[in-house]
This record gives C-alpha cells, sequence and structure tokens, in this order.
C-alpha cells in the first residue's frame, strides 16, 4: 500500500515563485546554490552517489492561507519509498513551478521553521498541508539521457531497447571514424554528398555531435574565421555601448530552454556559460548587438559544445549562413520567412492555407485579404498574418516561445541548419506537424486558431516519424531564398557560395 493525498487549488496560483537565481542575495541572505546546499546538507552522506547536486531543482511556493492545497498527487517511489510526484492539478500552486514534473522525487522540504528530508508520501502530505506561508523544496526531476526534465511517460518512450541501443553504438562508433580526422571529414561529407545529407538527417549520435557541429561549420566559414583568443578578449569586454544588449541577455538567459537541467533555473552553469557567449557575441558584432531569440541557437549549441566553440559556430549560422538578418533592424530574413512560408502552404495544402488566411484576416479586420496580391503590391500589412503565430518558429528555431518543440528535437534541428546553411528545416517541420493537425486547424477561428497554430511545435510526439514526413517535404533553398533585382541569392551572398541543398 502507498499513502497518497490530493492537494488541490484552484486560484490564486500568481503567488509561487521561484528564489533568486545563482549569485542573487536570496530572502536568508545567501545565493540559490548556498541555501539548496543548506537544504541538501540534511541528507545522508551519499548525496553525490545518489541524488547530484547538479540534477537538484529547488523552488518555493507562498501559501496565500494555511488552509490552501497545493495541487500535488504523491505515490512512493519504487526504489526506496521517497515521495514521488504521481500528478500535479492544472491551475493549482505546484503546477507553477514548470520543472517539477510528475516522477519527480522529493528530497527536502522547508517551512514554518521545520526541515524535512527524504520524506514518505505521508511524511510528505502531513508536512505542506500543516505549512504556513511559504513552502520550500528540493526535488530530482525525471532526466531523460540528453538531459531534458520529463514524464515517466516521456522517459519510456525516449528510452532505447536494447536492439535501439546496440544499432547506436554500432552508429557511434562508425560516425567517429568519420569525424575522426580532417581527412576522414572530408572524404565522407564530399565523396558521397546525398549519403552524407541522408546520415546526417537521420539524427547524429549525441556522443559525437559536438564534432560533427564543428565540423560543418568549419566547412562553411571562410579562411581565418575563427580567431585563437578572441572569445576570451571578447568575454572581458565591457564597453558602455554594450550595456542596453547585456542587460536584455541578462533578462532573456533564465527564461531560455529551461527544460533542460543544464540551463534550469538558479544553477549557475548553464546559464553563466549561456550569457557569456551572447555577450561575446553581441561585444563581436555590435551592429547586430543582441536581439530575443538569439538566445534559443545559442543555447542548442552549448548542449554539445564548450562555450568558445558554441560561439563560433553561432558566429558562422549568424554572419555566414546570413540569419543574422532574422535579427537585423526591421527583421528582414523574418518577414521573407513570412512571405515563404504562404507560399509554401499555399503549395503544399491551399485549403488550409485558405482557410488560415481568410479567418486570420477576419480577426485583424482585413477581410478577404489575399497575402499574395499584398505581396506583389508590397503591401507590409501582409506580414501581420503569419506574424500571428510564426514568429517564434524562425526567429528561435521552434524551442523558444510559449509553446516550444520537445527539447530532444533541438539537437536534430540544429543538425540540419548547419548541414543546409539555411532555415529550410524548420518550415519543413511547421509543413510536416500542420499537415497532422490539418483537421483540428481547419475547424478553429480567431484567439483559438492563433493559440493552436501557436502551439504547434509543442504538439511533437514522435521526432523521428515527423522528421521522415518534413524530409519528404523537400524544402531546398531555392524556395526560400532571398533575391534582389538581378542579383545572386541571398544565401549565396552571405556565404560566398551555394548552399547545398
Amino acid at each position: 500500500s502507498r499513502p497518497s493525498q490530493s492537494m488541490a487549488h484552484r486560484g490564486r496560483a500568481h503567488q509561487a515563485r521561484w528564489l533568486p537565481p545563482a549569485g542573487a542575495a536570496g530572502p536568508s541572505g545567501g545565493t540559490q546554490e548556498e541555501l539548496l546546499a543548506d537544504l541538501v546538507s540534511l541528507l545522508s552522506g551519499d548525496v553525490d552517489a545518489d541524488l547530484p547536486l547538479s540534477e537538484l531543482c529547488r523552488c518555493r511556493w507562498t501559501k496565500p492561507l494555511p488552509s490552501t492545497p497545493l495541487g500535488l498527487v504523491l505515490t512512493a517511489s519504487p526504489d526506496g519509498g521517497m515521495a514521488t510526484v504521481a500528478s500535479i492539478e492544472p491551475g493549482s500552486l505546484a503546477s507553477t513551478s514548470s520543472e517539477l514534473r510528475p516522477g519527480a522525487r522529493l528530497v527536502a522540504l522547508a517551512g514554518g521553521g521545520r526541515r524535512l528530508s527524504r520524506p514518505t508520501p505521508q511524511q510528505a502530505c502531513d508536512f505542506l498541508c500543516s505549512a504556513k506561508e511559504d513552502v520550500e523544496a528540493v526535488f530530482s526531476p525525471l532526466i531523460d539521457r540528453n538531459g531534458f526534465i520529463v514524464t515517466p511517460d516521456q522517459l519510456a518512450a525516449r528510452t532505447p531497447s536494447r536492439s535501439d541501443a546496440l544499432r547506436e553504438s554500432a552508429d557511434v562508433r562508425k560516425w567517429q571514424k568519420r569525424v575522426g580526422s580532417a581527412k576522414a571529414w572530408r572524404a565522407f561529407s564530399q565523396s558521397r554528398p546525398e549519403r552524407y545529407k541522408e546520415k546526417v538527417r537521420r539524427g547524429v549520435p549525441a556522443a559525437v555531435r559536438g564534432r560533427v557541429w564543428m565540423a560543418m561549420a568549419a566547412a562553411r566559414a571562410p579562411p581565418g574565421f575563427r580567431v585563437d583568443g578572441l572569445y576570451a578578449t571578447l568575454c572581458a569586454s565591457r564597453a558602455e555601448e554594450d550595456g542596453r544588449c547585456f542587460e536584455q541577455i541578462a533578462k532573456d538567459v533564465p527564461r531560455t530552454l529551461g527544460g533542460h537541467i543544464y540551463f534550469r533555473r538558479g544553477r549557475g552553469d548553464g546559464q553563466a556559460a549561456l550569457g557569456r557567449v551572447l555577450r561575446a557575441y553581441a561585444s563581436h558584432n555590435r551592429a547586430l548587438g543582441y536581439t530575443q531569440g538569439m538566445s534559443s541557437y545559442a543555447a542548442v549549441l552549448l548542449l554539445h559544445l564548450a562555450e568558445e566553440d558554441a560561439f563560433w559556430v553561432l558566429a558562422t549560422l549568424l554572419d555566414v549562413c546570413g540569419l543574422a538578418r532574422l535579427f537585423e533592424d526591421g527583421f528582414p530574413l523574418l518577414h521573407h520567412c513570412y512571405d515563404c512560408w504562404e507560399a509554401l502552404l499555399r503549395k503544399r495544402m491551399p485549403r488550409l492555407a485558405a482557410h488560415i488566411d481568410g479567418a486570420l484576416g477576419t480577426f485583424l479586420g482585413l477581410d478577404g485579404c489575399d497575402y499574395a496580391a499584398m505581396r506583389r503590391e508590397e503591401d507590409p500589412t501582409r506580414f501581420a498574418l503569419p506574424g500571428l503565430y510564426a514568429t517564434a518558429w524562425f526567429q528561435t528555431m521552434c524551442v523558444g516561445g510559449a509553446h516550444p518543440a520537445p527539447g530532444d528535437l533541438a539537437p536534430r534541428i540544429m543538425d540540419s541548419l548547419l548541414l543546409d546553411g539555411h532555415l529550410g528545416i524548420v518550415f519543413a517541420l511547421a509543413l510536416a506537424v500542420l499537415r497532422v493537425e490539418a483537421p483540428a486547424i481547419s475547424a478553429l477561428h480567431g484567439e483559438a486558431l492563433i493559440d493552436a497554430l501557436k502551439a504547434l511545435p509543442s504538439r511533437v510526439t514522435n521526432d523521428n516519424a515527423l522528421f521522415e514526413v518534413a524530409f519528404d517535404m523537400a524544402v531546398s533553398a531555392r524556395h526560400i531564398e532571398e533575391r534582389e533585382a538581378g542579383g545572386a541569392p541571398e544565401s549565396v551572398r552571405a556565404s560566398g557560395r551555394r548552399t547545398p541543398t
């Protein structure tokens, strides 16, 4: 038998709050990490082996009344009876803690001058129900093999079978040979380019992904692009003109890729590294500086690359592949992406495109609007239609915003970005998800339609199946390249050569 208790809460969820991030003074005067260590010190001496500090999260809820429930259902962990979250009631105090999900084990609780370590479900329920005002919790979330915080169902779906694991191991050995030297990489990537593309699109093994990303970026960058020692110099730079960018970076870093344990709130390592990379790039390219969305690209790179390597690959994507135009004043590439998206959607799913544009046009008071005609007339009002839902797709590569795609898709999206040198994979994934969701989307109008379109990236459930559909969409450079009158495509001008399709 196991104790369980529902502590439902309806309303007032806004009163729950996190403690200050690492390095900031908390209510008791210590830093976030010091407060975390103080609670964890209650645990037995095998903490590092059993519950490593790097994988612990912390939250605090403010109960408006002593009787206010938190909205947790607890059960016993299968390996030792510790209180484990079975479910969280939507709209409850507990639901406001984004990192707390079913499957998390409660490691320590504090409140009202009392502390409790490694509680059983009954002990945790008694403690939480009797606590007054602030309740602090340290918990160990479920983490998949890529470092993302997941639920038990997600963990089961993402855990490979024995046969899959054996195949992956063999695949890793092959990739290690391919990227083992510059000569081996050139032979693999240049001798049979179609086979090379196929292998990358199937997904690069995590064990070698960082080396592969560096190799693909180096192949795109012009000679002398990477300058030894420049990253350290940029990190030390504190020019007055960088101040506004640095302030925005400080705001964006804590809310970037929060579903990954490396970037979780209150943990210093990932957020500090991300901040340094973004500040270094803002100092490196002061004409562009920093704009919201760039942090998503940098954070994905940091999952598999050291800081300096992540900086140079980010610079390759922005400066060489031309993605900086997504963030320049006026957002020229973003607006171009809107035009390309509308054209692709009309071509691949004309009925759905007509429904979406018609419904969104009515919502905006643009009844009967024709996007293609507005584009021919260079009417900037047209950007309002896709701008209602698609901005985060391109500016955060689908892994940012209010409805991000599952985090384990992020590295595979980056695989294709570096392979192609353009945003074709983002268009293809959006088309693939929309094809699956088309029946439901066709029945929606107004705000319900906008919300559903914004949430499309989060609807992904099987990344392998989705990527197969996306690659069948065959979105290539010719579908999305920018042209000027009589000029070369923008993708060619940016890199000095035509990117692979």
